[in-house]
């Protein structure tokens, strides 16, 4: 088995996200997807010692090698508190606890933290709509752009063709495979600023600003239905019933609710469209549709085939909250 190190990068950005505790990013690679039929033949962790940020990578040469790859990789992790992964819950981590109770091994990830940043994402994908949640798609939507071209099938494939042939070419793809799966992780990490950006509404009441961050929001039955918590700002309990809307807001802890009437209709395109019509309604003013369609002023589209309109809901809630407060 080898063992290689790489000092990475003395980037603290990191931090904000993991704020007082000992992460390590974490990434496999294996022969397959079964945990009893394949092995794991590549272990990379990404870690914090002395203000700069490593990569170690524990490297099974052939397949008797994977229970001593287990077994040093188990005694690495312990002094961490969280291992951060992309996927790593259903696919790293439950293949490694089987790993370490196969060879009787007393650790387990199950242990400690786990954070998983693809669950993440694809709970806050309604802000987002991103087609495809692999992980090169995302780093591509952050603005990364990786040098190692292979796919996981293709390590597998190299992997193979360096237990033939000992070709250290096939070795070394395999682990710039690897490296640049762990150093980008962390880069992927500002999705989240990203997010929380899309989530939240600001709007401007007496020169003051008051941040709304939406939680979540669904369709039932004709209604869109709204959550959120607001930030900072000491303002008076609001229950509104509007002709085709509600609003209840609680300030003193923070939650929010908004209800707006919607209609369905059909697109030229033939897309099922659910609007808000605009028309006569008092308290929504000054709204632009930011979709791409060219409909009547007075429709707002809130979603469009699958995807919502997030700009236009956000509006919507801007509009709505701006009027309403100003006449408090």
């Amino acid at each position: 088995m080898d063992v290689i190190n790489n000092k990475y990068s003395r980037d603290d950005k990191i931090n904000k996200y993991f704020k007082n505790t000992n992460i390590c990013f974490l990434d496999i690679e294996t022969t397959g997807f079964s945990r009893t039929k394949n092995i794991i033949y590549l272990v990379g962790v990404m870690y914090k010692a002395n203000d700069y940020w490593y990569v170690k990578q524990f490297f099974a040469n052939n397949f008797s090698e994977e229970k001593n790859l287990i077994i040093a990789l188990a005694n690495f992790l312990k002094p961490f508190d969280t291992i951060v992964t992309y996927n790593g819950d259903n696919f790293d981590i439950s293949f490694l606890n089987y790993k370490f109770k196969k060879y009787n091994i007393e650790y387990s990830i199950y242990d400690i933290d786990s954070f998983d940043i693809y669950k993440t994402i694809k709970k806050e994908n309604l802000f987002l709509n991103l087609d495809s949640l692999k992980l090169e798609s995302v780093e591509e939507f952050v603005g990364i752009n990786r040098i190692d071209t292979l796919s996981g099938k293709d390590c597998i494939a190299s992997y193979y063709q360096y237990l033939n042939t000992k070709n250290e070419n096939h070795k070394n793809l395999i682990l710039q495979h690897n490296y640049e799966d762990l150093i980008y992780l962390p880069k992927v990490l500002k999705i989240f600023d990203i997010i929380e950006k899309e989530k939240t509404v600001s709007i401007l009441l007496k020169d003051e600003d008051i941040d709304i961050i939406i939680e979540t929001f669904k369709t039932k039955g004709d209604m869109l239905e709204i959550t959120c918590y607001q930030k900072n700002s000491d303002m008076d309990p609001i229950i509104f019933y509007g002709k085709n809307y509600n609003i209840n807001w609680i300030p003193n802890n923070n939650h929010l609710s908004i209800e707006i009437e919607f209609k369905e209709g059909l697109l030229s395109t033939n897309e099922t469209c659910l609007y808000i019509d605009n028309k006569n309604n008092l308290h929504i003013n000054n709204i632009e549709d930011e979709s791409k369609y060219n409909l009547p002023k007075h429709l707002i589209p809130i979603k469009i085939d699958k995807n919502f309109q997030i700009n236009n809901i956000k509006n919507l809630i801007r509009s709505i909250m701006e009027s309403i407060l100003e006449n408090q």
